[in-house]
């Protein structure tokens, strides 16, 4: 038998990543699209493959050009101008399968059904074709009698049909059993079925399981395949369906998901569709990942990626974060302080392990926490984005600028220097039979581990009281002493001032995230990050940062938060 692959559409609703590549090339598990369905007509003995091309056709023809010579079977490619339309197609190209039976599939869908089964029940029928059909309640559209054949494709004209199918787009055609084609050369199949049907001639269907059919033509479809793909290749014997259930989201712009299959689970990121290039989310959770779970560090461990797709699958660790850990324990001071003892033990490790074989190239905006980044990204966000977008202020940053400058030198100066985490919050650490694992540390570079102990100790998502933050800070300086062998006072080294950039930074994010991006939620911890970085500024030495103490300390304890709301910025 042979075959025929759609492979000509413009790929509309895959804008704008078509513009470049088009469908049928677009990677699943590492590999084209064009080649998996290639390679499964050719398991299921099918002896010449034809494919018509149209948009971006040379770059079908390119690969079929290196394919072709490591490939058993031939396949002919027929360029096509205008599109036809699959009846189109079917009518030009029908005269290279004379009168034999053939099958058809469309160049945009990823099975893992077995063809060679189609191809089967189809000879062993009178049918003029057979069509694969699956269960997906959302677009099901095809009607079928009460022995599987099509009725037609309309359901509204077919209240009564036993069932309704969706039409995967895979089909075996006997041109010997068929009525002639429509006098128009520009059509589609369905047009063509319709016909045949009104005729009286049977359309038989053969049910594909959903969870081995994907239709990958919109950019959702092409991400659920792909990533399905991708853990089957990985995680399990490629038979088991596969449930994603989102989750709750965090500050950045990708979306998290619990993958669930057989009696196993694990977390997929969602970083985006398309190339990556450095310096991107994508790559510096995968490179920074992959290094510091060989360097032995309690992070999740990745167990695979795929780039174009944007998913990285990670170890599930639960859903217990440092935060819901240490509010369950509130009242008992002595069990938080055992908490982030621990925890701080594994930051410092992490900052000493991590930093041995870093590589600049996996960071992102700058490979060191420097003077720079922090006046930008934490001294002028909490400008822009805090006094001036959220609560409406009129602050010029100029006469700030000194200050800001001897501020971010005295924070980028630190005494324990390695990786840095930089947004090392109770969010971003979960907690599995006591240990402490860290999270979303793509942001990660070298760095003072003084900012990531900030980071944590003033923490809005726990709102430690005062006494709780000095014990936590004596704690953390207990135990730099053990690791070096000498007295370590934290308000000698750089601390205070990551203590005041991260605060800084802190209320920059959550102006910027609620009022820009609509995470409202952000605005709720505005309140105490306020007084936490108004503690902060009284407790430097004077007489440092003068402008700057004196224009923390006339902001509002208890802002208007609906003036951080996504309305107030319109």
């Amino acid at each position: 038998m042979k075959a025929l692959v759609f492979a000509a559409g413009f790929g509309t609703r895959l804008l704008p990543y078509t513009r470049h590549l088009p469908k049928p090339l677009f990677p699943i598990a590492g590999i084209p699209l064009l080649e998996h369905i290639l390679m499964q007509l050719c398991h299921a003995g099918i002896t010449e493959i034809h494919i018509n091309t149209h948009h971006l056709g040379d770059k079908i023809h390119t690969f079929i050009k290196r394919f072709q010579p490591r490939f058993p079977v031939p396949v002919r490619l027929h360029p096509e101008d205008p599109l036809l339309g699959t009846g189109g197609t079917l009518k030009k190209q029908i005269h290279h399968f004379g009168n034999h039976p053939f099958l058809v599939m469309n160049g945009d869908v990823y099975t893992r059904a077995d063809l060679s089964t189609l191809m089967t029940v189809h000879l062993q029928s009178d049918a003029a074709a057979t069509l694969g059909v699956t269960d997906a309640p959302e677009i099901n559209t095809v009607c079928l009698d009460d022995q599987g054949a099509v009725l037609g494709f309309t359901p509204d004209r077919f209240p009564d049909a036993m069932c309704f199918r969706t039409f995967t787009g895979i089909q075996v055609i006997d041109p010997s059993r068929t009525s002639p084609f429509p006098q128009e050369e520009i059509f589609s199949s369905i047009r063509w079925y319709e016909q045949m049907i009104a005729e009286g001639l049977t359309l038989q269907t053969m049910e594909i399981p959903r969870h081995d059919w994907a239709d990958i033509g919109s950019a959702e479809s092409y991400q659920q395949a792909a990533w399905k793909a991708m853990i089957a290749e990985t995680a399990t014997n490629g038979t088991e369906p596969i449930r994603f259930d989102k989750l709750a989201g965090d500050g950045s712009d990708r979306s998290w998901y619990r993958v669930s299959w057989a009696n196993r689970t694990a977390i997929l990121g969602d970083h985006g569709m398309g190339e990556k290039t450095a310096p991107c989310d994508y790559l510096s959770v995968c490179h920074i990942g992959t290094h510091l779970y060989q360097q032995g560090l309690a992070i999740p461990r990745i167990l695979t990626s795929d780039p174009f797709s944007g998913a990285v699958l990670m170890e599930d660790l639960g859903d217990v974060h440092l935060a819901d850990a240490v509010n369950r324990l509130s009242g008992d001071a002595d069990a938080v302080i055992d908490l982030y003892h621990t925890v701080f033990s594994n930051l410092m490790t992490l900052n000493r392990k991590g930093h041995a074989g870093f590589q600049a190239a996996w960071t992102q905006q700058t490979a060191v926490y420097d003077a720079d980044l922090i006046i930008e990204k934490e001294c002028l966000y909490f400008i822009h984005a805090f006094l001036v977008s959220g609560l409406g202020l009129a602050v010029d940053p100029d006469p700030l600028m000194p200050e800001f400058r001897q501020l971010a030198e005295r924070a980028s100066n630190g005494t324990f220097m390695g990786f840095m985490h930089r947004d090392c919050q109770s969010r971003n650490i979960l907690i599995r039979e006591g240990t402490p694992y860290f999270i979303d540390f793509q942001g990660g570079r070298t760095g003072p581990l003084e900012y990531d102990l900030a980071s944590l100790i003033i923490d809005p998502y726990v709102n430690l009281q005062s006494d709780l933050r000095i014990r936590l800070i004596t704690c953390a300086e207990d135990l730099l002493t053990k690791r070096i062998g000498s007295p370590v006072r934290l308000s000698d080294t750089a601390f205070p001032w990551c203590r005041l950039t991260r605060n800084l930074q802190i209320l920059g994010a959550f102006a910027f995230l609620s009022q820009q991006k609509g995470k409202i939620g952000f605005a709720d911890y505005i309140p105490s990050a306020i007084r936490t970085l108004k503690q902060t500024v009284t407790e430097l030495p004077e007489p440092l940062l003068p402008n700057l103490r004196a224009l923390v300390l006339t902001l509002p304890e208890a802002p208007d938060i609906c003036r951080f709301m996504p309305s107030a910025s319109a």
